[in-house]
C-alpha cells in the first residue's frame, strides 16, 4: 500500500487536530506543542500544493497586519 507525501501529511494533520481536541479537554499542557506541530504540517501541505507564494501570504493577512501596514503608510505620508 503506497501513499504519497501529501496524503500522508493530510492524514497526520487530521490525527493531530483530533489530538489537540482531546488534549484541550484532558491535558491542556500538551496543546501548545500539538498546535506547533499542526502549523508545521499545514505549512508542509501548503508548500506541496504551491500555496506558499507571496500573493497567498498577502491574502492571508490578519486585521492586525492591515493596521500595521496602514500605520506605516501614514508614517511615510502615503495615506
Amino acid at each position: 500500500m503506497e501513499f504519497d507525501r501529501l496524503e500522508l501529511l493530510e492524514r497526520l494533520l487530521k490525527t493531530t487536530l483530533k489530538n489537540i481536541d482531546y488534549a484541550m479537554r484532558e491535558d491542556p499542557t500538551k496543546t501548545a506543542s500539538l498546535i506547533k506541530e499542526a502549523r508545521f504540517i499545514g505549512k508542509e501541505i501548503a508548500e506541496i500544493r504551491g500555496e506558499t507564494g507571496t500573493q497567498k501570504q498577502a491574502e492571508q493577512r490578519t486585521p492586525v497586519d492591515e493596521l500595521r501596514q496602514r500605520r506605516e503608510d501614514r508614517k511615510r505620508g502615503r495615506a
